[in-house]
Order: structure tokens, then sequence, then C-alpha cells
């Protein structure tokens, strides 16, 4: 799949909103990524998302004895970080719009 350019924080959403209330691992999340933004991401930009995630207190390491793989799931601090976003992407969403319709309109001038 072609690799665009996406918002900042929107791989850090997904992973969170996947992760949310349930445990994953990079495998798993990288599907999911790709499911969800058409677009995928290598297992080692993953983990680096996720280490990030973990440093600031949002995910967690599951200490589960299931192989070599290492599972992760949202704190409290993660899943409230998560659920405050509502507001900002429903804003993020509306001024896309706008923008998408401003261009539209230019491009049916000519």
């Amino acid at each position: 799949m072609k690799r665009g350019k996406l918002p900042k924080g929107i791989i850090t959403i997904v992973i969170l909103s996947a992760l949310l209330d349930k445990e994953g691992y990079g495998y798993l999340l990288q599907r999911e990524v790709e499911k969800i933004l058409g677009q995928s991401l290598s297992r080692g930009e993953i983990y680096s998302i996720l280490r990030h995630l973990e440093i600031k207190g949002l995910v967690k390491k599951i200490p589960l004895d299931r192989g070599r793989r290492t599972y992760y799931t949202t704190t409290d601090k993660g899943r409230d970080f998560l659920l405050s976003q509502e507001e900002s992407l429903s804003s993020t969403i509306n001024v896309l719009q706008n923008i998408m319709k401003f261009i539209a309109s230019r491009r049916s001038m000519g």
C-alpha cells in the first residue's frame, strides 16, 4: 500500500484505540493500523511508538507467558487521554471537510 502523510498523532490514536480495554502485540497492531488507515507500518515503527507511549504512561506491558511476544494494553491514563480526544478529532474532521470543499470549488473553477 502506498504510504501517505498523516496528521501528527493519528497513529498514536489508532494504536491506543486498538488496545483500549484489551491486549495486543506488534503484529496484531500492525494489521489494525493497516486496516484502519489503509497504510502499512513496519513492526519496528509500531514498537517504537509503543515504547514512546509506555514512557508517557499511556500503555503498559502485560506480563504474560505467551512465548516471545510482548503484549501491551492501555493504562488508565492512556484510556483517559484517548477518550479526551473526541472533541479535538471532531473539530479536525470539520476543518478537513471545509478544506476539501474549498479545494473542490477551486478545482471546478478551472
